[in-house]
């Protein structure tokens, strides 16, 4: 809902609690798409029009996951197989699965699962978010436990990317135990 309440057009988001937290790909990727369908069918006005789930290059159990969930969940309309891409088009708005570096996309806004305390040096994601974005990011990061507080599981804070091409980052703490839900 914060990516509506922002008005951000895109977002772009890696498997979040696949790495740290060791949840199995498949559950993670189906939890995270259904959340993905979940949302769409609460915001018919949503102001995005595009979902990236971004992968490592190597990640091949989570692109594989992710892809089978967006098959399965949001019966995608154009499949792009060639660059193990899936992809779905709902109307005005396209889901896609992608190899690629969640620091160099050119969306709106990333997803970033964080520790409570938006310690941006904490967790391999999170770091290479803060290398990619500068020091400026971590002050941010700061501010908002001075002013808010840590964060709440499933929690979200929203910081600017600084040196990202994404102009925010939308921050989740996510330790894993968030994953415990009934899988479609």
């Amino acid at each position: 809902m914060i990516a509506n309440d922002s008005s951000l057009s895109s977002i772009a988001f890696p498997a979040i609690s696949a790495g740290v937290h060791r949840v199995p790909s498949d559950i993670v990727a189906k939890v995270m798409v259904a959340a993905v369908d979940d949302y769409l069918a609460s915001c018919p006005d949503s102001s995005l029009d595009r979902i990236d789930c971004v992968m490592w290059v190597n990640d091949v159990d989570n692109i594989r996951s992710f892809s089978q969930a967006v098959l399965q969940l949001l019966q995608p309309s154009e499949i792009f197989s060639g660059n193990c891409r899936n992809s779905s088009e709902e109307p005005g708005l396209v889901v896609q699965v992608m190899k690629g570096d969640i620091t160099t996309e050119k969306v709106e806004g990333i997803v970033n699962s964080t520790a409570n305390n938006l310690d941006m040096s904490s967790g391999l994601v999170s770091n290479a978010i803060l290398r990619a974005a500068g020091p400026k990011l971590q002050e941010d990061c700061n501010s908002l436990v001075k002013k808010y507080g840590n964060l709440k599981l499933g929690e979200v804070r929203i910081s600017f990317g600084h040196r990202l091409p994404a102009k925010h980052i939308l921050h989740v703490y996510a330790n894993g135990e968030t994953l415990d839900v009934a899988v479609p």
